[in-house]
């Protein structure tokens, strides 16, 4: 028999080779380069692990390679194959991972993400400043970062970078260069440049101060420094007592649920009693450095408890009492929290410092485990020095605790590149956006946004929403929006742009433009040269910068103006009822339409009113105001708050030019007041009112029925065309009245001294002199035309003697005193009408003596006979009845009627006497109907109708007919029938005859004609 026997070779490897792309995988058939000399099928029976990545063996004899996340370069893993017949051999596989692909875009993820230099989750592999920018427009270090959904941080470094928040809550910092940056969706941050400078170098470093670090001698603490690896704090203690200690103990400490504090780690402060007050007070300090170059060596985040913080009345007297401060690098105070867990009382003492006295409850010896004698203490702001002092204020000796301090290290920010021109974009959400330096460009969108511009001069828009907008220093632009929003312009010459709402726009220091929209906006234009348009709407507007100071000044008070060019404001106030003041220096303003309430404030400035019911006060300084069209009330001095001790004659005026004012009323019936100094003032048309106040003034009525007033001081009155009213006031003024029909009124003596009063020709000419109120006088006058009187009125004293003088002319009509003042006929002599009463004696041409049974008063305003002309008084002038009668002129009601009695009344009427009304004698020579400022019409009535003795002429007393009852008011009229019952019947009416035959209108012309 024959046997074969057969040798099994060995399988043979061969070394294999790939290349995966940047953080991708690859399928390695490792097989297909492998061979066996039997022809044997091979496997693959182990694999080994690689450096940089992972392997995975497949079933079908593949094997998968995945690079670790963002490696790129080479790798190696090994492989064994088997022939199944105890053949083995091994093979070497060389990856090569290619460098990523970068799209020039750094993404982040759909969480919340913190992208900055150190960020390496983009897909590509793009990262923040990488010197990698390959995008059309980029170099170096320009970024596009998409945040993505997530509440993101985004440092985006160096370079003019793209940064787009998306979806979330986000914190945008552009840092250096000219960034772009879009908040998108969220209640997003955005800083142009970066907080404190730009990103954190490196994360915050957690540390703890524990008290068992510290050396101690003799159980002691001393003054020390420990290294916590990224932070060194050395210890400083100090007392005013030699038994005052501090030291480390391991007794239980009161530790609040939730807290990581060392329950048996705590610094001891041990103090000595002492006799009454607060006992000497030990200091201890703890002060933080770093000697790493990331960390600014200030801590942040700090907190710690005191406990054992109680007090005891009885005989181991004692009131612990802890202060606490802390101070950052530059020495500044920092704020402190603390939370009392018992009754302790915790005071801020306003200057850094804080003090936790031990409460009223918080008595007896409570241990430092007890919750109620321990407070916590926090810091959070970046912090170089916290001190603890401590004391109590009683006998014994007391200590406290102090658990280990808890803290972070400060990072230090890398400041990369300059700032740059941002463009800032909060897009949806209530963002807070911060350009920083530079000139950016800040867009809220939609939300209530706040943006602040910082240095440089930017471009603020509000967008949708109710947005705050802070321009920062520089010249700025800042757009309201579209609706209620708040600018504030800040240092620098701004311009505000106001939107369609009710927005506060505020120009702060500097030349500012603010400019109102269309609804009531408040515009403050600050200090500075300002513009300010109100526009549409009931506008607020004041561009004064808060101070009062006269360019003229006033000796004695306050010194002129340093700087008088300061604050020259320009003010269009626009349509609506604005109401407008501009302080300080020379400015302009101009009302604009509607009712405006101006106030123009001190200096020379000029005032258009415009439109509307304006009310306009020049205040101090020599103003030129025109108040426009419509009804407007104007003073050219001080509003009429102050008192008139402030208006101060130029006699004794130490700034007599400071209130020369220029003022035109416009169309509408305006109420002007020059108030103090010379002013000048023109009504223009329709019926004004002029009141030139003290010292010399210009007041022209121009066309409408004028009332003009000088007041004090020698004054110039011209009331133009109209039927005027001109009242010169004290002083020697020239009065003149113009066209048409003028009424000069002199109410005292001192008010007529010195004037010269000229009626004036023209128009419907009938000037009036009413001397009634100017007490005893005379009037010497002549005619220089038929109708038209010139002549001297001499004002006498109570002896008759002349006080003073006024001279006049065109006047057709004068007045004298006499109404109230007629003289009538007594027993007891002359007794002016108006004194008479029920019960006096009278002289009757019929009947001698009789007593008055009843007498009355009717008064009528101007007012009254302009509504009822035919009630005007009737002026008989002396002499104009004949025989020199009456011996004086008198005024009298248009009815009342006078006893006529001549050869004419024998012969036309049969009666020898008759009585005639007075506006049937207005025909007669010396008769004629005046106007006046009012009157007062005096009855008096008898028990029969009388013939009395009044001012030397025989006229009629009261006869109650039926028109002249139904005329009264009703109170006289019952009176009368309560006097008289046989009145109350048309019988008794007629019973009570006129004593004498009343001649009608026609019989009193035939007797004036013959």
């Amino acid at each position: 028999m024959t046997y074969y026997t057969t040798c099994n070779h060995d399988p043979y490897a061969k070394d294999d080779s790939a290349t995966v792309s940047y953080n991708s995988s690859v399928v390695i058939n490792v097989l297909a380069n492998d061979s066996d000399p039997d022809c044997d099928p091979l496997k693959v029976c182990q694999v080994t692990d690689p450096a940089h990545g992972s392997v995975t063996l497949n079933a079908d004899g593949t094997i998968t390679y995945t690079p670790d996340p963002d490696y790129y370069g080479s790798d190696t893993f090994y492989y064994q194959i088997s022939d199944g017949h105890g053949g083995y051999d091994w093979a070497t596989v060389t990856i090569n991972v290619e460098e990523p692909e970068l799209d020039g875009i750094v993404e982040g993820t759909a969480g919340d993400d913190l992208i900055d230099v150190a960020y390496t989750g983009d897909p590509q592999g793009d990262m923040v400043d990488n010197n990698d920018a390959i995008l059309p427009g980029q170099v170096g270090d320009d970024d596009i970062i998409l945040a993505g959904d997530g509440n993101d941080t985004v440092y985006a470094g160096a370079g003019n970078d793209s940064v787009d928040g998306g979806e979330g809550n986000d914190l945008l910092y552009g840092e250096g260069g000219s960034d772009t940056i879009n908040g998108d969706a969220g209640n997003d941050t955005i800083w142009g440049d970066g907080n404190t400078s730009d990103g954190p170098v490196v994360d915050p470093v957690s540390q703890t101060v524990d008290w068992g670090d510290f050396q101690d001698d003799c159980g002691k603490l001393t003054d020390q420094t420990v290294d916590l690896g990224d932070t060194k704090v050395t210890f400083d203690f100090t007392s005013q007592d030699y038994g005052a200690t501090a030291k480390f103990v391991t007794s239980t400490q009161y530790v609040a649920p939730g807290e990581t504090f060392d329950s048996h780690s705590a610094l001891e402060l041990y103090g000595c009693g002492g006799e009454g007050g607060i006992d000497p007070t030990s200091t201890t300090t703890l002060s933080f450095a770093s000697d790493n170059p990331d960390y600014t060596g200030e801590v942040q985040n700090v907190s710690f408890r005191i406990n054992d913080i109680d007090r005891s009345d009885s005989c181991d007297d004692h009131v612990d009492v802890v202060t606490l401060s802390a101070l950052d690098a530059d020495g500044n105070p920092v704020d402190i929290t603390i939370t009392p867990s018992g009754n302790q009382t915790v005071t801020d003492n306003g200057d850094g410092t804080y003090t936790i006295t031990a409460g009223d409850q918080d008595t007896g010896y409570l241990g430092s485990d007890d919750a109620i004698g321990s407070v916590l203490v926090e810091i959070a702001d970046p912090t170089a020095k916290i001190t603890i002092a401590y004391a109590n204020g009683g006998d014994t000796d007391q200590k406290i605790t102090v658990t280990d301090i808890q803290c972070e290290t400060v990072p230090v920010y890398d400041g990369t590149g300059e700032p740059g021109d941002d463009s800032l974009d909060g897009g949806l959400g209530d963002d807070v956006i911060y350009g920083q330096q530079g000139n950016d460009t800040l867009a809220g969108r939609e939300g209530n946004d706040d943006l602040y511009g910082g240095e440089g001069d930017d471009y603020l828009s509000g967008g949708e929403g109710d947005d705050t907008l802070h321009g920062g220093d520089g010249n700025d632009t800042l757009d309201a929006g579209q609706d209620g929003d708040t600018l504030y312009g800040d240092a620098g010459d701004d311009r505000l742009l106001g939107g369609p709402r009710e927005d506060l726009l505020d120009g702060g220091d500097g030349n500012d433009t603010v400019i109102g929209g269309n609804a009531a906006d408040s515009i403050i234009g600050g200090a500075g040269n300002d513009y300010a348009e109100g526009n549409d709407g009931n506008d607020l507007i004041d561009t004064g910068d808060g101070t009062f100071a006269p360019d003229r000044g006033y000796p004695g008070v306050f010194a002129g103006d340093t700087d008088p060019n300061n604050d020259l404001d320009t003010v269009y106030g626009g349509a609506g009822n604005d109401t407008i003041s501009t302080g300080d220096d020379r400015d302009f303003i101009d009302g604009g339409t509607g009712d405006d309430s101006i106030d123009a404030g001190c200096d020379d400035d000029t005032v258009i009113g415009g439109d509307g019911n304006d009310y306009i006060i020049g205040a101090e300084g020599s103003d030129s105001i025109d108040a426009g069209a419509g009804d407007d009330t104007v003073y050219g001095g001080l509003s009429p708050i102050y008192p008139d001790a402030l208006n101060i004659p130029d006699s004794i005026d130490l700034v007599p030019d400071n209130g020369m004012d220029t003022i035109y009323g416009g169309d509408g019936n305006d109420v002007i007041f020059g108030e103090d100094d010379d002013d000048w003032i023109s009504g223009g048309n329709d019926n004004d009112t002029l009141d030139g106040g003290i010292d010399d003034d210009t007041l022209m009525g121009d066309a409408g029925d004028d009332s003009l007033l000088g007041g004090d001081g020698s004054d110039s009155l011209d009331g133009g065309t109209g039927s005027d009213t001109l009242l010169g006031g004290t002083g020697e003024d020239y009065a003149y009245g113009g066209d048409d029909r003028d009424f000069f009124f002199v109410d005292a003596p001192e008010n007529g001294t010195g004037d010269t009063l000229d009626g004036g020709e023209g128009g419907d000419d009938w000037d009036t002199l009413d001397l009634r109120g100017a007490g005893p006088l005379r009037v010497d006058s002549y005619m220089t035309d038929p109708t038209t009187y010139a002549g001297t009125v001499s004002f006498l004293d109570g002896d008759g003697n002349v006080t003073g003088t006024l001279e006049f002319s065109n006047m057709e009509q004068i007045i004298p005193c006499f109404t109230p003042g007629t003289l009538v006929a007594t027993p007891k002599g002359e007794v002016p009408v108006e004194l008479l009463c029920e019960g006096d004696k009278v002289l009757t041409r019929d009947n001698g003596i009789q007593e008055i049974r009843w007498a009355g008063r009717a008064d009528m305003t101007r007012e009254q006979l302009a509504h009822a002309p035919h009630l005007k008084p009737v002026l008989i002038k002396a002499g104009s009845l004949g025989n020199d009668l009456p011996e004086r002129d008198m005024l009298v009601s248009p009815n009342h009627r006078m006893l006529v009695a001549n050869d004419k009344t024998a012969l036309y009427f049969e009666e020898h006497e008759v009585l005639v009304a007075a506006k049937h004698l207005v025909a007669n020579e010396g008769v004629s109907t005046v106007e006046t400022l009012g009157t007062s019409y005096l009855h008096f009535m008898f028990d029969r109708h009388e013939v009395v003795l009044a001012n030397g002429a025989w006229t009629e007393s009261f006869q109650p007919g039926d028109q002249t009852l139904g005329g009264m008011g009703n109170a006289q009229r019952q009176e009368i029938f309560e006097l008289f019952p046989d009145l109350q019947t048309a019988k008794g009416r007629a019973d009570y005859q006129a004593a004498r035959k009343t001649l009608k209108r026609h019989e009193a012309a035939v007797l004036l004609r013959g």
